[in-house]
This record gives structure tokens, sequence and C-alpha cells, in this order.
């Protein structure tokens, strides 16, 4: 994944604790597919907290047998949040941090294999009403392709993605990873001639040029699915 994905993750995660009314010791999870997700997204959490978020960076100390130190956050209420990735710590000790929070804290524990512990007791960031749950990231996403300023022929190729992984029942096993192309796209404001194959698609100069030959939107979409077919008949034929 790209590091405009994590970046973007980074960015929902601020800014709904950031406005959300939360209390002094809750806990909150959100599951990463792997480690090396958890810590690109804990770098990207450090590179916003300490540029563009830096008047609201608060380090959390944690003293008991070792000190541990974490990326924090002040909030619009009274609390801070303080994030602990499952990075180089064991189990028993993020269990411990879980179950000593300071006061005036709440906790994001970030994560790709967490045990009952851990997990137990913790509001997941994924679930129905919180910022990654699949329909509020679809949603997300669906705005910020309306509100872009990508061309016709781009915006309509990102809804395709969007909307075939979502008919397809391609989200059953549903991961945020599953839209890391389209966040991409999204936060570049451009596409690369060689990202059209991250999308099953032939790059096509009559729709995704700067000044294409197709500009409208039902055109463009008829074109991308010709274009997918096309694509897909290629790749399966060279497959065997």
């Amino acid at each position: 994944m790209s590091k405009e994905f994590y970046k973007y993750l980074a960015h929902k995660t601020i800014d709904y604790f950031s406005f959300a009314l939360i209390s002094s010791g809750e806990k909150f999870i959100l599951r990463l597919d792997n480690e090396k997700d958890v810590k690109a997204y804990y770098d990207a959490m450090s590179e916003l907290l300490n540029g563009e978020y830096k008047d609201i960076y608060s380090e959390y100390i944690a003293n008991d047998e070792e000190e541990y130190r974490t990326l924090g956050f002040s909030t619009k209420c009274s609390t801070n949040i303080f994030v602990v990735p499952e990075l180089e710590i064991t189990n028993a000790y993020m269990t411990r941090l879980r179950n000593t929070v300071q006061n005036n804290w709440a906790m994001l524990i970030v994560c790709h294999s967490p045990i009952d512990s851990i997990a137990g007791g913790t509001e997941s960031l994924q679930k129905e009403g919180m910022p990654f749950h699949r329909d509020a990231l679809i949603a997300d996403i669906k705005d910020s392709i309306k509100d872009s300023e990508l061309s016709t022929g781009i915006k309509e190729l990102l809804k395709f993605d969007l909307d075939g992984k979502r008919n397809s029942g391609y989200l059953d096993s549903y991961s945020i990873s599953d839209h890391a192309e389209i966040i991409r796209v999204l936060e570049n404001q451009t596409i690369s001639d060689s990202e059209f194959r991250d999308f099953l698609l032939f790059k096509d100069d009559d729709v995704f040029a700067p000044f294409p030959i197709i500009s409208d939107e039902k055109g463009a979409k008829n074109r991308i699915e010709d274009n997918n077919k096309l694509f897909k008949k290629a790749y399966y034929h060279n497959s065997y």
C-alpha cells in the first residue's frame, strides 16, 4: 500500500477523535492486515502530529517496570488520545497499558493480531457508526470523488471500481485496504499510466487523456465497462 493510503487513515483517525465525545479511560481498536500496515499507519500518525497537527500533539508516557512513550494528541473535550501500535511490544504489556489508562486519557490500540485480553472492552473503529465502518468509508470516498478536481474519466474509473467491489460481494471479507488504490489516486489527484492495471483497465486516451474525446459521464462509464471486459478477457487468455 502507498504512503498516501496510510496518511488518509491517519487523517481520518485524528479528525474523528478531535470532535468525538469521548470519556477518560475509554479504549478503541483499529485492526489492520499485518505488522507492516501497523507500522506504516503509526508512521503516518507521527508525521501528521509532528507537522500539520503539531498544535494538538501530546506525548503519552507510562512508567511501570519500564518507561513506555507513544504518540498522543488532544481533542475538543477534556480527554486526550494515545496510540499503542502492536510493534515491538508484548501482549502482556499491551494488556497492562489497557488496564492502567491514566486520567484524562483514552487509548487507541492499532493491531493486526490482538488477543482477547487486549481486544475485550474496546470499541472498534470499524463498527457501524465509526469512521472505518465499510458503509461510512465508502460514503466518504464517494464524497471525495465528487468533490475532487479529477477529470470526468478518472472520476468514473474510481466510481466503477468502488461499485464493482461493493456489488460483486468482494467486500464480504471487508478490509480497509480494499480501497487503497482509490485513496492513492484521490490523495495524489492524478493517476500514472502504470496504475490503470491496478483497476483492471487498459490506458484509454479517448477517456483518460487531459482533453479526452469522450468527456460525458455516461459515455465514460460505458467505455470503462467495455475496457474492463477487454482487460479481463486478455488477462485470462494470457493466463492459460
